[in-house]
């Protein structure tokens, strides 16, 4: 959760226009990031590094030791596409040339536990909806209802983890994986908290 703290401390300041942060992985090492600020931004194995509307993980070096690492970095070629629309909702297609783009997001499953990651591979060139802004308001109007809410536990769901070729058990153990922080839905949430405090 350190990269929710993170945002945070920084959290006047973000530009308003910002409505993610992208967190580059390889396995529990991280490797860069970066707030997006476009509402479309390409992920590909090309060597640009964070170029505002790009992400290329050719510019970030596996280590020696690590094979796997290696294997994805060099079979993501075109990668995906992650866009955003006016109401906040994300969006993400993967191109056929990428192999298996997996995304585990925590809408859709929310109970007394928190909510429950739930994965899913992407149709080759087939655009997909991977965050509800709807549902996601939805399910915090409901979670606030309860008195006993846990912040912490809501505050993950505006996490998104995107990953290439088979996914561990273990995330920490992907061996090449993007973590997106939904700030449109962080933003939400914390304006919703603030309301219910104020009128408690």
């Amino acid at each position: 959760m350190h990269h929710l703290w993170e945002v945070y401390r920084k959290y006047d300041t973000i530009e308003t226009d910002a409505w993610c942060k992208v967190i580059v992985m390889q396995r529990n090492r991280r490797v860069a990031k970066a707030y997006v600020r476009v509402p479309e931004l390409t992920v590909d194995d090309s060597l640009d590094g964070f170029d505002g509307s790009n992400v290329g993980l050719g510019a970030f070096v596996s280590p020696a030791d690590d094979d796997d690492v290696a294997d994805v970095l060099n079979n993501i070629k075109k990668g995906f596409v992650l866009s955003v629309d006016e109401d906040g909702s994300l969006f993400c297609q993967g191109n056929s040339d990428a192999g298996d783009v997996i995304v585990r997001n925590r809408i859709t499953i929310y109970g007394s536990k928190g909510a429950v990651s739930t994965s899913f591979t992407l149709a080759p060139d087939v655009l997909a909806k991977v965050f509800d802004m709807q549902c996601f308001r939805q399910m915090i109007k409901k979670a606030l209802s309860n008195p006993n809410y846990s912040k912490r536990k809501l505050q993950r769901v505006c996490f998104m983890d995107i990953s290439f070729s088979a996914e561990s058990k273990n995330r920490l153990e992907t061996p090449c994986w993007i973590t997106v922080l939904n700030i449109n839905a962080l933003d939400y949430l914390h304006r919703a908290i603030c309301e219910l405090q104020t009128t408690s």
